[in-house]
């Protein structure tokens, strides 16, 4: 699994107030990533490096050539030669090439989204607890200790004014920044729930080896498992689906978002929603497969599952099928499954 092998660098982005702490101390518990926070970096130096003050309660972003010294010199440590989270750096695209000339290549880049309206209205409600370190929200994310609760404060540069500064050089830098790892950003939907948010990042850095709320797979039809003429496709062929069905929805009931759940406390459904191409494997059809989560009540969850084919994919199959003596059963039914899909697709 990934979480097994080395996720090299990832870069964690998004807006002032976007849950990246959350998402870090998730990343940090899953992946035990090296975690290098720029911000943490410049408020331990704020009292031996004056003008940080200024930038900083003032929502203006530190000029790059010292936030990328105190970063060189975190990024030098033993502790960070392997699996890294950078938060909050490089924040310009003067600061992402100058990591470049360091020889630190970002293998996942990770941006967080959230309109601007709800960052300011998560900016009114956020504490910050001055002893540890750690953020929290008076309504959606308050410290169960009433001692915490008692010492919380509020961050100079977290008002509705200064926020609104620190989106608007937000917006004119992270373009750019995207732009230069255009190859390895991904985008996430960050105003939903925590949990969702750390969903779609796993997926975005796991991709196959992710067992979530979504699988999808290829296969391929290797041979014909018809019983025979009047039988199109077989009722082996249904067996294997229905078995490949059955190990998928197996994996996502071990791994990922469902794995905590008490399986004897919850009864599991699947529901099957197939296309009619089922009746019609036949050698060298590609076919995509999904396992989804598609209900979760209080004591019942249903998976769904689906098959299909492309037109390109079931053209090709024709074509094989009636070089093949076998295929003669298919290719009718081939036919007319070709037909619904491309009248499907022309009424879209």
């Amino acid at each position: 699994m990934e979480t097994e092998r080395n996720l090299g660098v990832v870069v964690i982005a998004g807006p002032p107030a976007s849950g990246k702490s959350t998402q870090c101390k998730l990343l940090l518990e899953r992946y035990g990533l090296t975690h290098i926070s720029a911000g943490d970096l410049l408020r331990a130096r704020q009292k031996f490096i004056p003008e940080l003050s200024h930038y900083m309660s003032n929502g203006l972003l530190v000029p790059d050539d010292l936030v990328c010294s105190i970063v060189k010199e975190r990024l030098s440590e033993n502790d960070c030669r392997g699996k890294v989270l950078l938060d909050g750096f490089p924040r310009t695209r003067a600061q992402a090439k100058v990591l470049e000339e360091m020889g630190v290549r970002v293998n996942h880049f990770i941006l967080m989204q959230v309109p601007d309206k709800e960052v300011i209205g998560r900016v009114s409600g956020r504490r910050l607890d001055p002893i540890t370190g750690s953020i929290y929200h008076v309504t959606s994310n308050p410290p169960k200790d009433e001692k915490i609760a008692s010492r919380l404060i509020t961050r100079e540069d977290d008002t509705e004014e200064k926020m609104v500064q620190r989106l608007k050089v937000y917006h004119e830098n992270i373009s750019a920044i995207a732009n230069f790892y255009k190859k390895t950003v991904r985008f996430v939907n960050a105003n939903v729930h925590p949990d969702a948010v750390f969903d779609q990042i796993r997926r975005s850095l796991e991709g196959d080896m992710y067992w979530g709320c979504v699988i999808n797979r290829k296969a391929t039809v290797r041979s014909y498992e018809t019983s025979g003429a009047f039988d199109v496709g077989g009722s082996l062929d249904m067996i294997s689906i229905s078995r490949y069905f059955d190990h998928m929805s197996w994996l996502m009931r071990t791994r990922g978002v469902l794995a905590d759940i008490k399986v004897d406390d919850i009864r599991f459904v699947d529901r099957a929603q197939t296309a009619e191409m089922m009746g019609i494997l036949v050698p060298g059809l590609d076919l995509s497969l999904q396992v989804w989560l598609k209900y979760v009540g209080k004591s019942s969850i249903t998976l769904g599952c689906t098959i299909w084919a492309r037109y390109t994919d079931l053209m090709q199959a024709l074509k094989f099928s009636n070089r093949i003596a076998d295929g003669k059963y298919y290719t009718s039914a081939l036919g007319d499954a070709i037909n619904k899909i491309r009248d499907a697709s022309e009424e879209h």
